[in-house]
């Protein structure tokens, strides 16, 4: 049976008390035709009190006994109707329930993957910088950071509404060539990548470790009316999920802000692997995206069941301040999984290697 939305519901149970009422007018009417009923607001309650029904309707018994007989029987009749319609309500909503809760089996996740709501605390303020992002359709709003605490992001999308034109340019593209592609976005900071695609149609898991990112990502899908698209993690993303990992800031550049083993001080979040994100996926065709802060080989290395059972056509890596050991991790982890590795240049992908001088973004896509 389809679903009912609970407004089509108190919808169908007024439309029974309208026709119910009617109905007594009718009979009535018709019976003592030089005495019509005349309703007041005390009258549409009476289907409610059977009792206060025939006290308010015995005066016409005395003129036509028929009248009372006709009006018991027609209360008897939408009664009757009225259990009808409610043992249907009950079991429409014993269905909504089992619903719900095929809907919570899953996404089941583990305990510390921590997923929060994708619309925003009504008690918090809402933030003072929120623009068109461009690019993106008629009302899609982003709400970012104060442009002198967060000088590269936030300034470049208060400035020119846009952060990474080339790079979120390329991402449009292949989700347009791939319907069914969905986005997983690690390191979302503001949302700009995650906005982008959910305002295309597609879901997205939205993951990032700051407090102050998670809550403008709120404000900006509910302003632009995408909550339902994205599904908001905070956690970090690392090669072991048993941490507490301490979040380090930069100065001026909160897109910037890394974490850190052995925290001795400040803020901490728990870390999770990329494999305890496969129930939040909704698609098998995934495009990932990651800037978390040279902690993407930390994150690959926790990810081979996720990489095994989804098709993961590109990953977009950010590629700045990579050791040695990390360049090796993510190099082995590519040849394994079947990827080559490519920078972006005019809007065309060019074979690139690992090179860990190379500052930019890299793309490893599946041959």
């Amino acid at each position: 049976m389809p679903r009912i939305e609970t407004g089509t519901k108190f919808l169908l149970l007024a439309i029974v008390a309208v026709f119910g009422l009617y109905q007594i007018y009718v009979y009535v009417g018709k019976t003592q035709p030089n005495r019509p009923l005349s309703f007041t607001p005390s009258h549409l309650d009476l289907h409610k009190n059977p009792v206060v029904l025939e006290k308010t309707y015995a005066r016409h018994a005395e003129e036509n006994p028929e009248t009372l007989t006709q009006i018991k029987l027609l209360r008897a009749q939408v009664q009757s109707f009225n259990e009808t319609v409610q043992t249907l309500w009950k079991r429409l909503n014993v269905q909504e329930a089992k619903a719900q809760e095929v809907k919570v089996q899953e996404v089941k996740v583990k305990p510390i993957v921590n997923v929060v709501p994708s619309f925003p605390n009504e008690s918090l303020p809402r933030p003072q910088n929120c623009v068109h992002l461009a690019k993106a359709p008629p009302g899609v709003t982003i709400c970012t950071h104060d442009a002198k605490e967060d000088v590269w992001i936030s300034g470049a999308i208060q400035g020119n509404r846009l952060w990474e034109d080339d790079l979120m340019t390329y991402m449009m593209k292949v989700l347009r060539e791939h319907p069914n592609m969905q986005l997983v976005d690690l390191g979302a900071n503001v949302g700009e990548y995650t906005l982008m695609a959910a305002s295309l149609g597609r879901h997205v898991v939205a993951v990032d470790i700051l407090d102050s990112n998670i809550q403008l990502l709120q404000h900006s899908l509910k302003l632009s009316n995408l909550s339902h698209l994205v599904t908001v993690v905070k956690n970090a993303i690392y090669r072991d999920r048993s941490l507490k990992l301490g979040i380090r800031p930069a100065p001026g550049n909160i897109g910037g802000t890394s974490v850190v083993e052995n925290p001795v001080d400040g803020d901490i979040v728990q870390s999770i692997c990329m494999d305890d994100l496969i129930p939040l996926v909704k698609s098998k065709s995934v495009y990932v995206k990651m800037d978390i802060e040279a902690s993407e080989h930390h994150a690959l290395a926790c990810g081979k069941e996720f990489f095994s059972s989804l098709d993961v056509k590109v990953i977009q890596m950010e590629w700045m301040g990579k050791t040695e050991q990390a360049a090796k991790e993510i190099g082995e982890f590519a040849r394994k999984f079947g990827y080559t590795s490519f920078r972006l240049t005019a809007g065309q992908l060019m074979p690139r290697n690992l090179d860990i001088l190379y500052q930019g973004d890299l793309f490893f896509v599946k041959s």
